[in-house]
């Protein structure tokens, strides 16, 4: 205290000074206060170091601030008390996350699934191997028309390459905002452990930035074994490694081997985008190669940056270690790895020097001559004992060479591992045929999209790619998922007509994942050509998918739209309004919102003629007095008009009363008519006729929305339906739907007099989130039936209607009561899906109740409790969730809680995490991430 009121004296009394000897003094009166105060001894050496500097810049120092900021870089004081370390102001939230020294590694090749451009993009920006675990990317300034790269996308998880599900993410360092780079620059100015790590990463980010002062820290930072001061990252200047001096495990530490190779990565970078002959530029790096007293871990980095300008062959360190992988054929070490790394890095940065092995005659793999196929003398002699190499991961590597260097044998080897026992290996080998880029690769690639479905077929086509994207659309309604959503990466990928349509079709697919991944494929297009796509998936999407494009076409066009749309004709009113307002056109639906609003007026008139002939033909088929021939002259013309104009039928039957539409419907089933037939069966045919026909029409909803008089008229078949098997049939022909005549049915549903048919019913409602239907759902909560209560209970959480809350009045003047009348008379486990319900209504106490019982004894309540807060991304809860996250004890609560976070905050602001951190720093990343968004 004493010290900083001097301080504060000093700064205030020689502001109001000018001139020259007035600043002389200031610098003077600072030194006094030092030694009055009894921080520092100065002596004669001290004064002259004091002194060394120009006086302004000592005054301004002292007098810029009211509290004193130490900068280690300044020999002027060392310590400010004998037994404290010193202790750095933080400037900023980022210099404070980056004093940690916790660096992880991270695949530096891209999963096969991501497809053969993903790897030739490499050459512009690298994949980084090493990332540091407190620095967050910010994110861009235009969430919505920045390009999104390839490298962020999901990609194939290689542990369990048979599931579809089975998708992972590798993180690409997004492009740094000049105002962060200018952060890093400042940073990187200070001698101490925040100041390193900026250095590392501003060399990966910026290297045009770099000084020699930079790249000498890099250099230091890979070589030497460098101790800091835990508590401050303060560099310890005591010249004794930590286990030699007194409790150095709680003061002083090195820097880990990973944050030396950190730094070795970005030296070796920073050193490839400097100007000037390769040998001259790398020598320091090479003869750091051949220190043996460096770690395993700097080795293989200044293998792989060494070789993106110095040929393969030209690095002793790297042939050695490939003379010494041929001893050991079954085993694998990081060092052989990283010297395939290296060749493949080469091969990346040189594509120009891969053509001479083109010329090569074709050679069998058995029969080898390096000298042949190797005429510049690129690559190590015994890289290609490597080939008979048993490791999954050095055939890949090793295939992934062959295929960039387009070297003869490539096809043959790669051909030979299609049919290895790993899956890996197998869609590793399909996407390096990709990169061969060669006509017979081609072709063998279209056999396996032909022949292999699932997984393989997704790898094959993205290997394909741009050479034959006729072919990828082709499969864009393929059965399985992985293959869908591949289409639909690379159709974000690649903006053409044909894309825009592929992604129209997927926004309306039944898996919600290829649904969202439509929306997030159009984030770099242009508004123009994004808004078809984002207008089908608002108008034909599940609730989350119509949900997130609602909040991208707010973002593109600065617009508020309300949160819930109940019907589709609101949400068409929208985009309409959107679309005239910037005159832009959708063909979502099949209807151009710029055009006429009603499809009857922009119908063709061959249309309404058929339509016409259609109705007089029906017209005719009911009157009795026609003559035998001429009926059946007529019955055939309606067959065949039936064959070739479906829609005009459904019209026509469409506008028809329900006496009528029967009658006709029961002539059309005496010409054997099979739409007919299959609807009058379901009340006139006998129970295996009516499964029949039920499974039919369930069937045929899973493809199309069924026809307004075939909902009608299954709708009034469930109300006395009493078979569970046709019930359940008839509900699924309503499963993705949410039409008018769909809601009927459901209504039907709900109110049957079978337990089951009710369920399905709640489930209906459920998942569509109607909320017209929740009248039907109070007197279900009353229910006895367990079952039939849970599913109203949760059907009712989800319906957007809160009127559920607390019931209302009937037309007979009777209480129908809601979820809040549920509560204290169910069990504990009913009870919180009522509280669930309530707060996803948007009730508070629904929501109190929820935050109190996230604090019960129970682990398994508190699980359910933090899942629902996730389920709810309300952002308010936030912070409650990692407050929460820091205090639980059961380790299954923790991982609930961070995928409720994951869940709750967009993905453009969440914090970078790998997997490979640990439950505590994931939530210690959480904490310091809202901390600084509180700033």
């Amino acid at each position: 205290m004493k010290l900083f009121f001097l301080l504060r004296f000093s700064s205030q009394y020689f502001s109001i000074l000018e001139s020259r000897f007035s600043l002389i003094f200031a610098a003077i009166f600072f030194a006094f206060t030092l030694c009055v105060t009894g921080c520092v001894s100065i002596s004669d050496q001290g004064l002259t170091i004091l002194f060394s500097q120009p006086v302004e810049q000592l005054v301004s120092k002292i007098s810029s601030d009211n509290s004193l900021e130490l900068n280690e870089s300044d020999e002027t004081v060392e310590n400010l008390q004998e037994n404290e370390p010193s202790v750095i102001n933080f400037a900023s939230p980022l210099q404070r996350k980056l004093n940690i020294d916790h660096w992880r590694s991270m695949p530096i090749w891209p999963k096969p699934i991501a497809g053969v451009e993903e790897v030739r993009s490499l050459q512009a920006k690298p994949l980084f191997r090493w990332q540091h675990q407190g620095f967050i990317d910010l994110p861009a300034q235009s969430k919505d028309n920045q390009p999104e790269t390839a490298s962020t996308k999901a990609l194939l998880d290689e542990k369990s390459p048979t599931s579809d599900e089975s998708v992972a993410k590798i993180a690409q360092p997004k492009q740094m905002q000049p105002p962060l780079v200018a952060e890093l620059q400042q940073i990187a100015s200070r001698d101490h452990l925040s100041g390193w790590n900026a250095t590392i990463i501003l060399a990966r980010q910026a290297p045009e930035l770099l000084t020699s002062n930079h790249l000498n820290r890099l250099e230091e930072l890979s070589l030497k074994s460098i101790s800091y001061d835990i508590a401050s990252g303060v560099r310890d200047e005591s010249g004794l490694k930590p286990a030699q001096q007194d409790d150095s495990s709680e003061k002083i530490k090195l820097i880990s081997n990973s944050m030396q190779a950190a730094a070795a990565e970005a030296w070796c970078y920073a050193l490839a985008k400097q100007l000037g002959e390769a040998t001259d530029i790398f020598t320091k790096t090479g003869l750091a190669l051949q220190n043996e007293e460096i770690s395993d871990a700097v080795r293989l980095e200044l293998m792989r940056g060494i070789a993106r300008k110095i040929k393969p062959r030209l690095i002793p360190a790297l042939n050695r270690q490939m003379a010494e992988s041929e001893l050991q054929q079954t085993k694998v070490s990081s060092l052989t790895l990283a010297a395939l790394d290296a060749c493949i890095c080469y091969a990346i940065q040189h594509p120009q020097s891969m053509s001479e092995n083109q010329t090569a005659e074709l050679q069998s793999v058995m029969t080898i001559d390096p000298e042949s196929l190797d005429p510049s003398k690129l690559w190590p002699e015994n890289i290609w004992d490597l080939r008979w190499h048993q490791d999954n991961q050095v055939v890949n590597r090793f295939g992934m060479w062959l295929a960039l260097t387009k070297h003869p044998i490539a096809q043959s080897y790669l051909t030979r591992r299609l049919n290895h026992l790993e899956h890996s290996v197998q869609y590793h080998a399909l996407r390096n045929l990709g990169l061969l880029h060669s006509e017979t690769a081609l072709e063998k690639l279209r056999d396996i999209v032909e022949t292999r479905p699932g997984t393989s077929r997704a790898v094959a086509l993205m290997a394909i790619g741009i050479q034959d994207e006729k072919l990828i659309y082709r499969y864009r309604s393929d059965e399985a998922a992985i293959v869908r959503l591949a289409i639909a990466r690379f159709a974000g990928q690649h903006l053409s007509s044909e894309s825009v349509k592929a992604l129209q079709e997927l926004a309306d697919d039944e898996d919600l994942k290829i649904q969202q991944a439509v929306v997030q494929a159009v984030a770099g297009w242009p508004n123009e050509k994004a808004f078809p796509v984002l207008s089908t998936a608002f108008i034909s999407g599940g609730v989350p998918t119509r949900n997130k494009a609602r909040k991208r076409l707010e973002q593109r066009f600065d617009l508020v739209m309300t949160a819930i749309q109940d019907e589709q004709s609101d949400r068409e009113d929208i985009l309409k309004t959107i679309s005239r307002s910037f005159q832009l056109a959708s063909n979502a639906n099949g209807v151009l919102f710029n055009e006429s609003d009603s499809p009857v007026q922009s119908e063709k008139p061959e249309q309404k003629k058929i339509r016409e002939h259609v109705r007089e033909l029906l017209k005719q088929l009911g009157q009795s007095s026609d003559s035998s021939l001429k009926k059946d002259r007529h019955s055939r013309e309606i067959i065949s008009l039936f064959e070739q104009s479906p829609q005009a039928f459904d019209d026509v039957l469409n506008e028809q009363g329900m006496k009528q539409l029967e009658q006709i419907l029961k002539q059309l089933s005496s010409l054997r008519i099979s739409e007919a037939e299959k609807v009058v069966q379901l009340k006139n045919g006998s129970l295996q006729q009516r499964r029949r026909s039920a499974h039919y029409l369930a069937e045929q909803a899973k493809t199309k929305t069924l026809a307004t008089w075939k909902l009608r008229l299954i709708a009034e078949r469930l109300k006395q339906e009493q078979d569970l098997h046709v019930c359940r049939d008839l509900m699924m022909t309503i499963k993705q739907d949410t039409t008018q005549e769909a809601r009927v049915v459901a209504q039907s549903g709900l109110t049957h007099t079978w337990p089951d048919v009710r369920i399905l019913g709640c489930q209906y409602v459920q998942k569509q989130r109607v909320p017209q239907l929740a009248p039907f759902l109070l007197p279900l909560l009353q229910e006895r039936n367990p079952s039939v209560q849970r599913a109203a209970i949760l059907a009712c959480g989800n319906c957007q209607n809160p009127l559920v809350i607390d019931g209302f009045k009937d037309a007979e003047n009777t209480q129908q009561t809601g979820l809040r009348s549920l509560l204290g008379t169910v069990n504990r486990e009913t009870e919180l899906l009522v509280i669930a319900g309530m707060a996803r209504l948007g009730d508070e106490q629904g929501r109190s109740e929820l935050l109190k019982l996230s604090y019960s004894s129970e682990t398994n309540t508190r699980r359910q409790v933090v899942r629902i807060m996730g389920e709810l991304q309300d952002q308010r809860l936030v912070e409650h969730l990692i407050r929460i996250g820091w205090t639980e004890p059961a380790p299954d609560v923790r991982l609930a809680v961070l995928d409720a976070l994951k869940n709750t905050v967009p993905l453009n602001q969440q914090p970078k995490i790998i997997a490979s951190n640990s439950t505590k720093q994931k939530m210690q990343i959480w904490s310091e991430w809202f901390d600084e968004s509180k700033l």
